[in-house]
């Protein structure tokens, strides 16, 4: 706090130039040191071609997420969260704007008052971070919002019957992506032309992960990836949760009967203050607090989930995932969460049965792919790592070269 608000101070009076800002939230800060792992490759490729960047992160002022800090080499936005939120509390009071309107007055006085002497060429962003205040404050800069998820047609902030939002075109976003398959998935579903291959790129993504092709398990170990980020409202995290309780008491023989342990690995976004008790159903069910692919996919030989982007990692480690597809879900959004659509019609998931409507149709694919499951080598696996070589590709750095002007260094 102490460095953002010297950093703000010092801007009322000096002009700072950066050839790139980075733009997100702390939710990101994955890696060691509150490192955010999605940008990490890009600020070390301007690193090493001595590119001039600076990063702003946006803290967590619910107390939601505990776990995750402002990097020590970013800018914490505080500063300008705590006046936005007076501006706007103030507003309210005293003036008869809607809340468009309202919002609009609180980014260009956001504007004036803290990115007025800030100048960039390019600013990269994680679900399109600030982007209309970056645009507002740098209209000739280029805006790139890179891929942090499972994307696809029907995703409210890429399509919406084949409709991209309209911030991302008023905005003139450019979507890097992790893959081409990625990239033309949005172009050929855009009805309006929004998407297209100057402003879709794909720049892949940095997996260090080294498939493990020699281990084995004597007895089934499932991790289960709970979808309960914060973002939803009350009643509907209480649905989900629910129907994830439900799930997993229709199954407590089968669990024990077959020595099957459940390991439940809570969103990144989930509201550390509130805790479901999923702990006292059975022995053989278990929080985890592990958040490191490599020791999760070593640990488990299956995954189960409604449709979280943890089937994607796991994938990359050979390990198959049974998608639950309980009562009957209205649609893929929370808190339905049904796989049809995104993994099963878009993402086109290799292993097309691997769907449980109830807990008989998940216990018969149990019973049905045990043995392959048991052992990491196996056709499910080649299957799987061939998929995600499809979706995920290596970072390419030539990419970034080309973004920056770089080609003929």
């Amino acid at each position: 706090m102490i460095k953002a608000i010297f950093f703000f101070i010092k801007i009322q009076f000096f002009i700072q130039k950066n050839e790139v800002i980075f733009s997100s939230s702390i939710v990101f800060n994955r890696g060691k040191k509150n490192s955010n792992k999605l940008l990490n490759p890009f600020k070390k490729f301007l690193k090493e071609h001595n590119i001039q960047y600076i990063a702003f992160e946006e803290p967590d002022l619910s107390g939601s997420y505990k776990n995750f800090k402002v990097n020590n080499e970013s800018i914490s936005l505080m500063p300008v969260m705590l006046l936005e939120i007076i501006l706007r509390r103030s507003l309210r009071i005293f003036s008869n704007n809607d809340t468009d309107k309202i919002e609009q007055i609180v980014r260009s006085i956001s504007h004036k008052i803290f990115f007025r002497n800030l100048q960039a060429n390019s600013v990269i962003t994680l679900i399109d971070h600030r982007a209309d205040l970056w645009r507002l404050a740098m209209p000739s800069a280029k805006i790139y919002d890179y891929q942090h998820g499972i994307t696809y047609p029907g995703h409210p902030r890429y399509l919406t019957n084949g409709e991209p939002p309209n911030f991302k075109k008023a905005c003139n976003i450019i979507t890097l992506t992790h893959s081409r398959f990625i990239s033309d998935l949005l172009i050929s579903n855009d009805k309006s032309g929004f998407y297209n291959h100057t402003n879709t790129l794909c720049v892949g993504y940095n997996y260090n992960f080294e498939f493990n092709s020699k281990k084995h398990h004597s007895h089934l170990k499932i991790l289960f990836s709970l979808q309960d980020a914060s973002e939803g409202d009350q009643k509907n995290l209480n649905f989900y949760n629910n129907k994830v309780l439900k799930f997993l008491k229709e199954n407590i023989s089968f669990f024990k009967k077959n020595n099957i342990t459940i390991s439940l690995k809570r969103h990144p976004r989930a509201d550390l203050r509130t805790s479901q008790n999923y702990e006292n159903i059975s022995p053989n069910i278990a929080m985890t607090s592990e958040n490191d692919l490599h020791k999760l996919s070593h640990n488990h030989n299956l995954h189960i989930t409604f449709n979280s982007t943890m089937a994607i990692d796991m994938a990359s480690a050979g390990i198959p995932t049974i998608f639950l597809n309980l009562e009957n879900p209205k649609n893929h959004l929370f808190p339905f969460l049904s796989p049809k659509e995104i993994f099963f019609s878009y993402l086109r998931y290799p292993l097309q049965d691997m769907r449980a409507v109830d807990a008989k149709s998940f216990q018969a694919l149990i019973t049905q792919y045990r043995e392959e499951l048991l052992s990491s080598d196996s056709v499910l696996s080649n299957k799987l790592l061939d998929w995600h070589n499809l979706i995920m590709e290596p970072f390419n750095s030539k990419c970034l070269k080309e973004l920056f002007n770089l080609h003929s260094k």
